[in-house]
Order: C-alpha cells, then sequence, then structure tokens
C-alpha cells in the first residue's frame, strides 16, 4: 500500500494553531491574560482559529484531491463522510464530558453571561438542551468548531470536482459567497433557540460560508502545482517575501493604533468602520489579508520544497498537530476544567500558567504516546 510522506512542517504550525486556540480559550474562561498577551490576537487582527482552519484546509486538499484522481467522485466522498463520523463521535464524546464538568460545578452558574453559548440553556433546560446540541444545533463554547468542519468536508469533494472541470467558475461561486456573508451575515446555518431575539443566523460564533472561503484557499493552493513553481525562482520568492512582511507589519501597526485610539471621541466613527472588516464571526477581509501575508512571508521562507528538518525536540507539538481532532477533544476538556481548578486554588498568574504548562505537557503525551491517527 502506498504510504504518503507528511509534511511535518505543517503539522508543526497545526499544533502551534491549536495550543493558541486551547490557551486563549482557557484564559477567556478564567477571565485573566497571561499567555494570550502573546498569542497572535494580541497583536494581530488573525488568531490561531485562522491558521487552523487554513492548514485543515491545505491538508484536506492534498489527501481528498489524490483520491479523487486515483479512485473517483464516489470513493472520495465516502471517505470523507467517514471522517465526519469520526469528527462527530468526538464531539458527542467532548459534549457529555464537558456536561458532566459544567454540573459537577455550580460555579458555572456565574458564568452565564460570559458564556451565552447555551451554557444558560444547558443549566435551566438539561433535556432540550442536550438534544438540540446532540444534533449540532446548540453548540456550547469552543463545540461549533466540530459541525462547521464536519460540513467543510462533506462539500471537499464536490468543490474539487468543480474545480478541476471549471476553476474559474468555482473560484467565482466561492469567492462571491464570501461577499455576500459580508453584506449579509444572516446567511448562515442557524442555532438553537430560534426566538432568542437574535437576526435568523447569526447565532453561531462562526459564519460558516465566511469560514470555508479561508478552508478553499487552503484546498485550492495544495492543489495547484503553479504555487511549488513559483517558489523555485530565487527572484519570486524575495518579493513575494517583501510585499507579505510589509503587509503584515504595516497592519500589525494599524491594529495596535486602533486599539490605542479607539476609546477617543473623535477616532470612534473610524474605529467603527474598520471593525467592519475584522469582524470574526463573518472573518472579515482585513483578517484574511492580515493572515494571508504571514502566510505569504512563511512560505517564502520556508517552501515546500525546501530540505529543513524540525527538531526532535519539536517532535511533541508535530505529534499534536498530526492528532489534531484528539489534542482540540481533550484541550476543550481542559478549558472546561480550568473553572474547578479554581476551586481549589487561588486565582494567581503563577496558578493560571502552572495550569497551562500541565495541559501542555499532558496533550503532547497524549499525542505523541498515541498509537492512532485522528488528523
Amino acid at each position: 500500500m502506498e504510504t504518503v510522506k507528511r509534511d511535518l512542517r505543517i503539522d508543526f504550525l497545526r499544533g502551534i494553531a491549536l495550543f493558541i486556540v486551547i490557551f486563549d480559550h482557557m484564559e477567556l474562561q478564567s477571565g485573566s491574560r497571561v499567555i494570550s498577551n502573546f498569542t497572535l490576537q494580541s497583536f494581530c487582527y488573525f488568531d490561531g482559529a485562522e491558521l487552523f482552519v487554513f492548514l485543515s484546509g491545505f491538508v484536506s486538499g492534498m489527501v481528498y484531491q489524490k483520491t479523487l484522481i486515483k479512485l473517483g467522485f464516489q470513493k472520495c466522498q465516502a471517505k470523507s463522510l467517514r471522517r465526519c463520523v469520526q469528527i462527530y463521535a468526538a464531539f458527542i464524546i467532548t459534549h457529555f464530558i464537558v456536561i458532566n464538568i459544567i454540573y459537577s460545578t455550580a460555579e458555572y452558574g456565574e458564568l452565564v453571561g460570559h458564556f451565552p453559548y447555551s451554557l444558560e440553556l444547558l443549566l435551566n433546560f438539561p433535556v432540550k438542551s442536550i438534544f438540540w446540541t446532540t444534533v449540532c444545533m446548540c453548540p456550547l463554547f469552543g463545540l461549533d468548531i466540530y459541525f462547521m468542519y464536519m460540513c467543510f468536508l462533506v462539500v471537499m469533494p464536490t468543490i474539487l470536482f468543480t474545480l478541476n472541470k471549471s476553476r474559474n467558475l468555482t473560484l467565482a461561486l466561492i469567492l462571491a459567497l464570501y461577499i455576500l456573508t459580508q453584506f449579509y451575515p444572516s446567511i448562515n446555518i442557524p442555532r438553537y433557540p430560534w426566538n432568542e431575539g437574535l437576526t435568523w443566523g447569526t447565532g453561531r460564533f462562526f459564519n460558516f460560508f465566511s469560514w470555508f472561503f479561508l478552508f478553499f484557499l487552503g484546498a485550492y493552493i495544495s492543489t495547484r502545482a503553479s504555487f511549488t513553481e513559483c517558489q523555485k525562482s530565487l527572484f519570486c520568492r524575495i518579493s513575494f517575501f517583501l510585499i507579505s512582511i510589509i503587509t503584515f507589519f504595516t497592519l500589525c501597526l494599524l491594529k495596535n493604533s486602533f486599539g490605542d485610539i479607539e476609546n477617543f471621541e473623535c477616532h470612534k466613527s473610524l474605529s467603527e468602520f474598520v471593525n467592519q472588516f475584522i469582524d470574526k464571526r463573518t472573518l472579515g477581509p482585513l483578517r484574511i489579508v492580515h493572515f494571508l501575508s504571514l502566510i505569504g512571508a512563511l512560505n517564502s521562507i520556508f517552501p515546500t520544497n525546501s530540505k529543513y528538518r524540525l527538531a526532535w525536540s519539536l517532535k511533541p507539538i508535530v505529534a499534536c498537530g498530526q492528532n489534531s481532532l484528539l489534542i482540540y477533544s481533550c484541550g476543550t476538556m481542559f478549558v472546561y476544567l480550568i473553572v474547578p481548578y479554581f476551586l481549589i486554588c487561588t486565582k494567581t498568574t503563577v496558578s493560571i500558567l502552572a495550569y497551562e504548562v500541565f495541559v501542555f505537557i499532558s496533550l503532547c503525551s497524549v499525542a505523541y504516546f498515541y498509537p492512532g491517527k485522528m488528523k
């Protein structure tokens, strides 16, 4: 049986993205900022979510394109559906473990105002909440990503098939859908409860159609040989690097400037205008440009055809990237466990950092010694 050689740099970046997301969620739960002061969200318009979704699309594009070409559309679709079953199983297990953590921790009643994503419904109407969450219509905080990823994988074989048949038409349709969601953010898969006072489709933390654009970009780049050919030219790489790095740092300065002046009255209207382009729910265009500038700079330094090797000390993080479903599920459980942890320890910078170090070592150990692969 033919084996596919993995690009360990992609796995390493996926591992880094996972830890960024987990630690950001963890400190959001605790109401403190320690490591999150140094993660992407502190100085960029994007965070670890963009990095993980893009790389997931990149890997999915390579895997399913190869299956589509060698085995045909039906086998490719069957493979994506099997993967969706794995993701749904992980979602159900994680969901019920998190529910047990919540019910065993009375302190969660105080967090309803900070985490409205189905937590109040779960505490007040548990049976109804568990039913709607089981069918992915009422996700708890941090669990909506499972359903979004399942939706992406279900349509991925069809997207790749149409991309091979008519590239320009497929690109135009995906781009048009993204632009449409920027003007009409209610175009999305709705979330229960339907009568919570929000516009239809805006109840979810992610607009699935907006974020699919980034997932699709990753898949599209992974299947285009022209990107690899361009990397062979030194002039092309240097030019692309300079454009990317200038764009990246310019937007970093813009982010920090608005962070300093947004409280001044004379700049409120300008700040509100910019916020339309950086909204995370609909993946504002400024977030995409800023993120792609970083990816462009990194790819110019470490192109896919280079011979760089990762140090052995980074292998646990690589293993986390290779077992991303397992690690995100375990990490989400740790996110919810931070509340009972603070029932034992006083919430200080040292106690938060100690918990995060423990989580990091635990997840790396699980991934490194885990015998299977839950990519």
